[in-house]
């Protein structure tokens, strides 16, 4: 493939679908766009969310737009239809880009080729481990993978997990299209100062000193998160007598039972929850590690970032290889590690080196994890992998 540099080719428009704003989609689409306008490429997203002026200012540098579309549950099929076809009447677009899956895919797909817009892919932005689903939830998962497979002209993902996950595991590597998870390196790539400063800000507003052990979670107040396992972790340094302040940031609808159990547990003094922390680079720099004990994940973003911003990690081994680095900063468990192990591979990342800031973001290009690669990666697969890989 050559590499497109500067604008070079038509320009290309294409429609973000994303159902809601916050989480890793709206972050992709936002990532991705502040990037992109150096290759010709327009993005226009529809949602049925309100979204932050940050997020439309970045569509709007492409050239684009957000549109609010009527959701059918609460206004009806008439009026989210209409609100969808307003916006695809406004101009030719290139390719759709769902990041919504399943039978609602196939609605939108079909009101598209109903405008005449040709090239739909869905997006795979998430890995389920069918081992853990009921039987009824399992074949309600088989068969969405056929509704994928049917719906979107090409095989497309964050990792090649969340695509066999998605569309279904026979899927072979090579017709996989990858487009990973990036961030803005200048964020987490802070000089020893920098680093410092944000350190002692926040643990100076939470009572805490330079020496503090400070165990860190990020993510969805949800079940796949696993933040009881996090919990545990707490109540085995507290009965143990361990250091250890934990510190869960993110929001959901988890928060009122996980509350609960830091109460019945006797954690008020070891784990704090601090909801939607933004912007989230600067709440690493306070961490001596990272957990992170997801059941599943498409890729595992917040990993990237923890190693980008030089805080190691535990991880459970059920998120994607791809999201280590090779810096020598995660340490992966199995998911039925009990809490005195995850305890110890958390005081043992503590001690692990830090590689350089060099060392770092030649690690976030060589795996395509910066914005500038992702959306350069991004325009490579719209001119040129994605034409020859239609189904």
């Amino acid at each position: 493939m050559s590499m497109y540099i500067g604008r070079k080719g038509p320009v290309m428009r294409v429609l973000h679908i994303m159902s809601g704003y916050g989480g890793g989609i709206s972050t992709f689409i936002h990532n991705i766009a502040s990037s992109i306008q150096a290759y010709g490429i327009l993005f226009d997203v529809v949602t049925y969310d309100e979204v932050p002026e940050s997020f439309r200012q970045v569509i709007q540098v492409t050239g684009g737009d957000v549109y609010q579309l009527n959701n059918p549950k609460k206004h009806g099929w008439r009026s989210f239809k209409a609100s969808f076809t307003r916006v695809m009447d406004l101009y030719q677009y290139d390719l759709v880009h769902c990041h919504i899956a399943g039978y609602r895919a196939y609605i939108y797909k079909q009101l598209a080729q109903a405008k005449g817009i040709q090239r739909f892919v869905v997006h795979a932005h998430y890995s389920v481990n069918e081992s853990q689903l009921h039987p009824l939830e399992r074949l309600r998962h088989q068969i969405d993978q056929q509704v994928n497979r049917y719906v979107s002209d090409a095989y497309i993902g964050c990792s090649r997990m969340a695509i066999k996950s998605l569309y279904g595991y026979a899927i072979p590597n090579q017709q996989m299209m990858v487009i990973p998870n990036s961030i803005d390196p200048d964020e987490y790539l802070l000089d020893a100062a920098t680093f410092q400063a944000k350190r002692d800000t926040f643990r100076q507003n939470h009572g805490l000193t330079d020496d503090d052990f400070v165990i860190g979670q990020i993510g969805r107040l949800a079940p796949g998160k696993n933040h009881r396992l996090t919990l545990e972790v707490a109540s085995h340094a507290r009965l143990q007598g361990l250091a250890g302040r934990f510190f869960i940031a993110g929001a959901g609808a988890l928060e009122a039972d996980l509350q609960q159990e830091i109460r019945s547990r006797s954690l008020e003094g070891r784990v704090v929850m601090l909801g939607r922390v933004s912007p989230i680079a600067d709440f690493f720099p306070a961490l001596d590690c990272l957990i992170f004990p997801s059941k599943s994940e498409g890729l595992g973003t917040v990993a990237i970032e923890s190693q980008a911003a030089g805080i190691p990690v535990v991880m459970s081994n059920t998120i994607p290889r791809e999201a280590d680095l090779g810096l020598g900063l995660v340490k992966r468990t199995p998911l039925t590690a009990d809490a005195e192990t995850l305890y110890k591979a958390l005081k043992e990342a503590k001690q692990r080196n830090i590689p350089s800031v060099d060392q770092r973001m030649e690690a976030l290009e060589k795996h395509n994890y910066t914005n500038d690669e992702a959306a350069r990666l991004y325009t490579l697969y719209l001119r040129e992998a994605l034409p020859s890989a239609m189904k």
